[in-house]
């Protein structure tokens, strides 16, 4: 799966690409590190049990275990990955040349490329935007509270999808990774992931608040450079 435009870059341009991201990558980790922390102090401070919740994670373990039991929905994965290339490069002011899907894989060929485009499919998880758009536009007409377990049991369902299938593809060779640099893919990928649960975690717990979360990474990330700083300039 992967999505292209033309022309490509030379091979040097490309070497020099993929080195500049390997560095990039590498002075971006102290914030995956202090955002791990905070996800895990994130997690540890979620109080008692709620029903969303409960429907969340439901929905969540029935998607998990249709995956390993029955089968992998694997033409649908890969209609929402193509569909999240191309909104990718149409909101990056590409046009979509081509768009094709099959079984064994499938691809989004257009007039733009770059990061955001190659790696949209594994930073938004396509069938969760759907679902909460969705829900969110039948609020403005309907009252849907009664459904909000139904609402949050989806939300769970589809998230688990996009985890359990992003976690498959990267351990693949991927051109969508390759062309950036597999190292700052990577990087970029699990950095995005990590705040998208704990984003919903938030939403599914309201006394949590997210921007808890990103204060908190913040604060451990900076005490990371500063002590790296320290060791580097220091007499």
């Amino acid at each position: 799966m992967a999505s292209n435009a033309s022309p490509r870059r030379g091979s040097s341009a490309g070497v020099l690409k993929r080195w500049l991201g390997v560095l990039v990558a590498l002075a971006l980790w102290p914030v995956l590190a202090g955002y791990t922390v905070a996800f895990v102090h994130f997690l540890a401070s979620i109080p008692t049990v709620t029903a969303a919740q409960l429907a969340f994670l439901l929905g969540a373990t029935v998607y998990l275990s249709l995956h390993t039991i029955i089968g992998k929905p694997l033409k649908l994965y890969v209609f929402g990955h193509e569909l999240m290339h191309a909104v990718a490069m149409w909101c990056s002011g590409g046009q979509v040349k081509a768009f094709k899907v099959s079984a064994k894989g499938g691809s989004v060929s257009g007039t733009k490329t770059g990061l955001f485009i190659a790696l949209a499919p594994y930073l938004i998880p396509t069938f969760s935007v759907v679902v909460t758009v969705g829900y969110l536009v039948a609020g403005w007409f309907w009252d849907v509270r009664s459904y909000a377990p139904w609402f949050y049991g989806l939300l769970g369902g589809t998230l688990a999808f996009h985890l359990a299938f992003t976690g498959e593809f990267v351990k693949t060779r991927q051109p969508d990774l390759i062309e950036s640099g597999r190292l700052l893919s990577l990087t970029l990928i699990y950095w995005t992931n990590l705040a998208l649960v704990a984003l919903t975690v938030a939403l599914v717990t309201p006394p949590m608040q997210f921007w808890h979360y990103l204060a908190d990474g913040y604060a451990h990330s900076a005490g990371l450079y500063a002590a790296i700083a320290r060791q580097l300039f220091s007499a």
